[in-house]
């Protein structure tokens, strides 16, 4: 049976949604307020589904396949590591908060991270916490942070500096797109009816 001409389209759509698909997880784990690396491990687990789905279903082992890949996981990885602060400067609050404690997460192989609670000047406590990888903070200290109630609060700074990994994921997403095509137009045409 031949290949109609819409089949390359659909390889290559089916491939770039499975991608776009793991990418709006990504963008989306913040909300759960995963404890420690939780939100790391659900990415690289939702990418490596997304390439072997998108492997088995369109038969496809070419390198490009794999570029596509490195594509993707960059797409995934920003749109995750974005999404987070872009919630944060288009719904949050600056607030100028008091920290009230700190405890010190341990993560896998020795990792630390410490989570702040914090609180409002007005004595509210501030919904989850700020996790930060240095210990910067003591009770009692001040911090200029960005909250919404919604996902983990951020301080203004680590907000700002979020806006070039939203330029480099939106790249990441023309990369995937272009090397999803590719995969379409690339794959072995079906033999011509005998």
């Amino acid at each position: 049976m031949p290949t109609t001409p819409a089949a390359p389209v659909a390889r290559s759509a089916t491939v770039f949604g499975l991608y776009l698909a793991a990418a709006a997880v990504a963008a989306a784990l913040p909300l759960a307020r995963l404890p420690g690396d939780g939100q790391t491990l659900v990415t690289c687990i939702v990418l490596v589904v997304a390439f072997a789905a998108g492997a088995m279903l369109v038969k496809s082992r070419t390198i490009v396949h794999f570029v596509s890949l490195v594509a993707a996981a960059h797409l995934v990885i920003l749109t995750g590591l974005a999404a987070h602060s872009a919630l944060l400067a288009a719904t949050g609050d600056r607030v100028t908060a008091t920290v009230t404690a700190r405890a010190i997460v341990k993560g896998p192989h020795h990792a630390i991270t410490y989570r702040y609670s914090l609180r409002t000047p007005g004595h509210v406590p501030i919904p989850g916490g700020l996790l930060e990888d240095s210990d910067e903070f003591g009770v009692g200290d001040t911090v200029e942070v960005v909250t919404n109630g919604r996902v983990n609060p951020k301080t203004t700074g680590e907000v700002a500096a979020a806006r070039p990994l939203g330029i480099a994921a939106a790249v990441a997403l023309v990369a995937t797109l272009l090397s999803c095509l590719a995969i379409g137009r690339i794959f072995p045409k079906e033999p011509p009816p005998a």
